[in-house]
């Protein structure tokens, strides 16, 4: 069954599916999208930390699959939370990812 318009995550959820093609034994397990705003982050001595969820569900098509989720911890006692810092993009961060 083909679906005519494509799955868009919310902010801050996304989706991890098994990996079916496997160049080696080290290529990653499992592959996604996870969308991240970025403006909502809580930025504590230049580290961004965040809280992830995994949920097994089944797609419409019946992949079953992680849904994730995150959200912000609250900055420990004496730390001071700063803004991102906006010369990073999520681009530039595509280069180190596993997948």
């Amino acid at each position: 069954m083909a679906y005519d318009t494509p799955f868009v995550p919310r902010p801050n959820t996304g989706s991890l599916f098994v990996n079916k093609v496997k160049r080696d034994e080290n290529s990653a397990d499992y592959s996604g999208e996870l969308l991240i705003d970025v403006n909502s982050l809580v930025v504590v001595d230049g580290v961004a930390t965040v809280k992830v969820w995994g949920r097994k569900k089944v797609s419409k098509a019946g992949t079953t699959f992680l849904s994730l989720s995150i959200s912000n911890p609250q900055p420990q006692q004496g730390q001071q939370a700063t803004s991102p810092r906006p010369s990073s993009s999520l681009a530039d961060m595509d280069d180190d990812l596993p997948f």
